[in-house]
């Protein structure tokens, strides 16, 4: 598959080929519109195309993923063939089979491979090998007894083929039957609810549907079936009735094509195992979007009848994702309209063709009655659908088909269960990105704390199942139940504030929490998973939570759902799982004084985005303010050691201690933290950038050792500007011979700056900037010139600055600082001094890196309370309750959780803490004379806090036990 793939996608100018590179692409398109794949998951890929053999072209993942999920496709759909009774001969018998069973095997673009043995072009060989191993399938799976296959077979196999990181990126990890049932559990979801469902379907009910919306595999329209079945069959309904039970209620959908043709055979295999059926013909699992949106609106013009508009987010790159039809109760079925207008733009008519029909078959008197009012939304569909015929794309007409089909489910659905992909925004493409945003609320409003000190950035971090939980409410009927297992993070995450704000405004039933659970829960992959169910009612209750901790033991306790945001006017803010008793304290504390974000500017420490050319793990020797270093990489170099200062490493902060075993190169100032630069170069380079109008694009990367700015901009235009900025300060003299067009030589008083070069290139100019320099220090300049690509790559870098600078660097990074680890089990603070003895005796600034955040106080006795504060279990056990949960037990403890600490008065007061002095007075290291006064006086800085506060240990209590691991 993957060579004849590669021949066709490779070899353009036949129909057959211009055809499968269109399903290729088609394809291509839509993992781009859903989730991109990650380099690692690339990377992979590659791997495995190494041992098969296939290296030398291993530049071609994309051809070899698209091969292997339409090889998994072809095997899925031959035993689902099998399972069904029918004996497939060969290839051609194959597709004839697959044609007459197309209501439970639909056609799909992974079924390219027929359409490449037709073509009569195609070099023999090639079709020979493809025709001979899908003939070696057959007659394997001829051989093989499916008699006992269950659905855990398929799910294996699709996990052992695709590696970890390909999941991964996918958000492809399949759920275990113990989550499922659950997650079914916390809807409420019994035997009881089942036999109510069905009597209501028995009478005639509509809204019986239980959905599945992202379904993978189909494990939890698998766990359904066996669920329905077994209580069904305890009351005595006939195997017949509860098949057609199952097929009126139990629905899939996944946007994945592979993954809906898995779903269809598992969900053959529960028919068949759990109800000793013949395989059915009809299985409701659909290849569409759950993220279409649909609206109704009224046409123009003086009738009273509508359309519904939907938009698809997946096709929004290969089509417009937009298709508008009649209201199916004002004209007829919407599916069956689009596959009329699809079937006569393939046999080539007319959109006149098209009227003819409808006016002379109609199906019901609203054909004829409102043809004239809708013949404007006719055309444009028409159009549309001609359009993608016309650019080889008619396989979307499926995806398009049934994505208008399945919003006939919308508002019908008593339960939507399932286990939405979980991956973050960036992964997914722009445009896609970009509708997500435009079309759901959840992506509209995030959290930003309010605090007056603390600068929160912007997040624009989503998370794509934020978007399936939002689609999924329209999906439910007045008070259907929604339950997910999803991703933890949003209870915590600054991007999910829009969706905490839309369940609380629900009936939110219950919350189970694994976020600290120390098993991962799901194959292969680390997980934060919490489980939640909402009932579509506007009604605010008790919720149930179940939270484990980072033993796996759990606690069950009830609170109003009004009590979970952190801040209860705020219905975006975090969410604090924990019981009423500790909820008291968590409050008290709120009034007991600021937040720290309020007081203090909380602050994360220098960013270089390059360690490996920044950091040093070892000083090998100095001679003569030489230093001889071994970098982050391994790598050694010569640097002067006037530039190097001691780092401190998050791992580096305990409580009350820290270590320096790390330097950093620090190009900048001392005192001031600006970066260290020729003035005169300086000058230059902001002459260079202020060329350009105010909104011409300017860009900057680098030839070698040379900084290049291209600028949307005339070439004579940008040398005359030059010329008069720099001309009454500096020497411009012309260089030649110059291979550009002007080439500059510049220099002051007779010393000379640096060269400068420009060239025009198309509706650019191009100036080149060679001679850059770090003062008095080349070889610093040396070292890091060398790297300027990756310098002039970095997220932060911005033109105009020295490509040497390092980033987030501040004077208050330079002063005392009050710092913690970001990442860590338990909650430890110390003082970090302004400076240390680390390098030739000199003192130097103590730089913390970026997985340190702190506070700058220079009051020593305000900074020395703020540390015991910190360190007292109080705190640590508040910042427990509302940081973000990682891996293995770890806490994120970042600005805008750890701004959200209160700070009670009576810690700010001056003559609080009389016992703070003894320590201050004390000769020595300050840290460890106040780990010990903590020591000597917990209980008394406790009993102070408590005065104001009121008893701590229920809040001290519940954190102790979720950090419990023995």
């Amino acid at each position: 598959m993957y060579e004849i793939l590669t021949h066709f996608i490779g070899s353009p100018g036949t129909s057959t080929s211009a055809k499968v590179s269109n399903y290729f692409q088609l394809w291509n398109d839509l993992h781009k519109n859903t989730v991109n794949i990650s380099e690692d998951g690339w990377n992979a890929l590659k791997e495995v195309m190494i041992r098969f053999g296939l290296g030398v072209s291993a530049d071609k993942p994309e051809i070899f993923l698209f091969a292997v999920e339409s090889y998994l496709d072809a095997l899925m759909k031959m035993i689902a063939l099998n399972r069904m009774g029918q004996t497939i001969r060969d290839s051609n018998n194959f597709l004839t089979l697959l044609q007459s069973n197309r209501s439970a095997l639909a056609s799909s673009i992974l079924e390219w491979y027929f359409d490449a043995l037709s073509d009569v072009a195609a070099p023999v060989s090639l079709k020979a090998a493809l025709a001979g191993s899908l003939s070696l399938m057959i007659s394997l799976i001829d051989q093989l007894d499916f008699t006992i296959t269950t659905f855990d077979v398929f799910r294996e196999i699709y996990q052992n083929i695709f590696p970890r990181e390909v999941r991964r990126s996918l958000g492809e990890f399949y759920t275990n039957e113990e989550i499922i049932t659950q997650v079914l559990e916390s809807a409420k979801f019994n035997p009881q609810t089942i036999i109510r469902l069905f009597g209501a379907w028995e009478s005639g009910a509509t809204d019986t549907v239980i959905l599945d919306p992202a379904c993978g595999s189909g494990t939890f329209l698998v766990v359904l079936i066996k669920k329905i079945s077994e209580t069904l069959t305890k009351k005595g309904v006939s195997p017949g009735k509860i098949l057609n039970f199952v097929q009126a209620s139990v629905v899939g959908i996944d946007v994945n094509p592979f993954a809906v043709d898995m779903a269809k055979l598992n969900y053959m295999l529960a028919i068949i195992e759990s109800l000793r059926l013949p395989a059915p013909s009809n299985i409701p699992v659909y290849w569409a979007d759950s993220l279409t949106k649909t609206d109704r609106k009224a046409i123009l013009g003086a009738t009273q009848l509508h359309t519904f508009t939907t938009k698809m987010a997946s096709l929004s790159i290969i089509s417009s994702g937009v298709i508008e039809v009649p209201d199916s109760s004002e004209f007829y079925d919407s599916e069956q309209l689009v596959r009329d207008v699809h079937s006569h733009v393939e046999q080539g008519r007319s959109f006149a063709d098209f009227i003819a029909f409808l006016s002379s078959n109609p199906s019901n008197r609203n054909i004829i009655q409102n043809l004239s009012d809708f013949r404007t939304v006719l055309e444009r569909l028409y159009q549309a659908i001609t359009e993608i015929q016309s650019a080889g794309n008619s396989r979307i007409l499926n995806l398009m088909t049934n994505s208008v089909k399945i919003t006939n489910l919308k508002g019908r659905c008593a339960f939507v269960v399932g286990n939405p992909p979980w991956v973050r925004i960036h992964e997914i493409s722009n445009r896609v990105s970009e509708t997500l945003k435009a079309d759901f609320r959840s992506f509209q409003e995030t959290y930003a704390p309010s605090f007056v000190k603390t600068v929160v950035p912007f997040t624009v971090q989503f998370d794509y199942s934020m978007a399936f939980v939002e689609a999924s409410l329209d999906f439910l009927s007045e008070e259907g139940t929604l339950a997910f297992v999803i991703t933890s993070k949003i209870e915590h995450a600054l991007y999910a504030g829009g969706l905490r704000k839309i369940l609380l405004n629900l009936t939110l039933l219950s919350l189970i929490d694994y976020s600290l659970h120390p098993t991962n829960l799901f194959s292969d992959v680390t997980n934060y998973p919490l489980i939640f169910s909402v009932t579509k009612k506007p009604r605010k209750t008790n919720t149930d939570i179940t939270v484990y901790n980072i033993k796996g033991d759990r606690t069950d306790f009830k609170i109003p759902q009004s009590h979970l945001p952190l801040y209860q006017q705020d219905e975006k803010s975090p969410w604090v799982i924990a019981p009423n008793d500790v909820m008291e304290v968590v409050r008290r504390l709120q009034k007991s004084g600021p937040a720290l974000g309020n007081i203090y500017e909380v602050m994360r420490g220098i960013v270089t985005s390059l360690n490996e050319a920044y950091i040093v793990k070892r000083l090998i020797s100095i001679d003569n303010g030489i230093a001889q270093v071994e970098l982050e990489d391994g790598s050694t170099v010569a640097i002067e050691a006037s530039l190097l200062c001691g780092m401190v490493r998050g791992g580096s902060i305990d409580r009350f201690s820290y270590s320096v075993n790390d330097y950093v190169i620090f190009p900048h100032e001392f005192t001031t933290g600006k970066p260290l630069v020729d003035p005169d170069q300086e000058m230059i380079v902001k002459a260079v950038v202020s060329t350009r109008p105010s909104k011409t694009k300017v860009s900057t990367f680098a030839a070698g050792t040379v900084q290049v700015y291209e600028i949307s901009d005339n070439i004579e235009r940008i040398q005359s500007a030059l010329q008069e900025q720099l001309g009454n300060v500096f020497t411009l003299s012309k260089k030649q011979p110059c291979a550009v067009d002007y080439c500059y030589s510049i220099s002051k008083n007779g010393k000379h700056i640096l060269n400068l070069n420009l060239e025009s290139r198309k509706k650019a100019c191009m100036i080149y900037l060679e001679g850059l320099s770090i003062p008095r220090a080349p070889l610093a300049t040396a070292h890091l010139m060398s790297r300027l690509p990756e310098l002039l790559k970095r997220t932060d870098y911005k033109p105009g600055q020295p490509p040497w600078i390092v980033f987030r660097v501040s004077k208050e990074k330079l002063g005392t600082k009050v710092a913690w680890q970001e990442i860590a089990k338990d909650f430890e603070a110390c003082i970090l001094p302004p400076t240390s003895r680390v390098v030739g005796g000199k003192r130097k600034p103590l730089l913390p890196n970026q997985k340190v955040y702190f506070i700058h106080e220079g009051n020593q006795a305000l900074a020395a309370k703020i540390v015991l504060y910190l360190n007292l279990p109080v705190a640590e056990a508040f910042l427990r309750l509302i940081s973000a949960k990682l891996a293995n037990g770890y806490i994120e403890h970042i600005s805008s959780t750890v701004g959200h600490l209160p700070i009670p008065k009576t810690l700010l007061a001056p003559q609080s803490w009389r016992v703070v002095g003894k320590a201050l007075k004390k000769s020595g290291n300050v840290n460890q004379n106040l780990g010990k006064l903590l020591e000597d006086a917990n209980q008394t800085l406790l009993s102070e806090l408590e005065k104001e506060v009121g008893s701590l240990k229920p809040l001290v209590a519940y954190s102790e036990w979720l950090a419990t691991t023995s």
